[in-house]
């Protein structure tokens, strides 16, 4: 996956916690700026069952716009269903989990005007729990190395509650899945890592990224040539 192809969104209800701002952020081809403040609000929560299909209740921006489309963070919970025509009408859940659905309000000229974010919970009626703290820690990584993002969560139920990562690694050498990296490139950054839980609960922690060669890889860099294959 190529970092301008990526389907990682980010967004959060109040980023008065956020040290990192400006943060230009991507969805699908297309890079959405964002102000400054960082302030970004979730538009709302929709909660369906396994198998049914929860119609969108769209609220329309205050903007001119042609068509909307919705990009779901996690098609393993779920994704949008299509009428004959190929008109959005709703999402249909998969299973069980906590994802993010970004709608994007297009003009007639396919040019991006707005966009909103809601949750989306699939549940079969179980309780799906709340977060009372969520942290992601530091990643030092080698190159080409592949790992888990390590988070620190707090709940106060017996089960772990169910939740959904999202992140911003544009000023990164890494790039960013859900809850994996990959260490693409060698040097310093950050990256802003997202959590929310079914309750729309959301905890933003910006952490700094340092991505190194090995020794043997920096063997390989200079004595084999490795920066014209490796």
């Amino acid at each position: 996956m190529k970092k301008g192809l990526k389907k990682i969104l980010a967004v959060v209800l109040t980023l008065s916690v956020l040290l990192c701002t400006g943060a230009s952020l991507t969805a699908n081809a297309y890079y959405i700026e964002y102000p400054e403040s960082g302030e970004l609000e979730i538009t709302g929560i929709y909660y369906g069952a396994p198998g049914e299909i929860t119609p969108f209740d769209v609220s329309c921006p205050d903007v001119d716009f042609e068509y909307y489309y919705p990009i779901v963070l996690d098609a393993d919970i779920g994704d949008c269903a299509y009428d004959d025509n190929g008109d959005c009408i709703g999402f249909e859940g998969y299973q069980t989990g906590v994802t993010l659905i970004n709608i994007v309000f297009c003009d007639e000229n396919d040019e991006i005007v707005a966009d909103q974010y809601n949750v989306f919970v699939v549940s079969d009626g179980e309780d799906m729990g709340e977060l009372t703290y969520a942290t992601a820690y530091n990643i030092d990584a080698d190159y080409k190395e592949e790992g888990e993002i390590s988070l620190y969560l707090d709940y106060e139920s017996e089960e772990m509650p169910y939740y959904c990562v999202l992140v911003d690694d544009s000023d990164s050498p890494i790039y960013l899945d859900d809850e994996y990296y990959y260490a693409d490139e060698v040097g310093s950054g950050s990256a802003i890592v997202y959590v929310i839980d079914a309750e729309a609960n959301v905890f933003a922690t910006c952490i700094e990224v340092d991505v190194n060669y090995t020794f043997l890889q920096w063997i390989i860099r200079i004595v084999l040539f490795g920066w014209l294959w490796y």
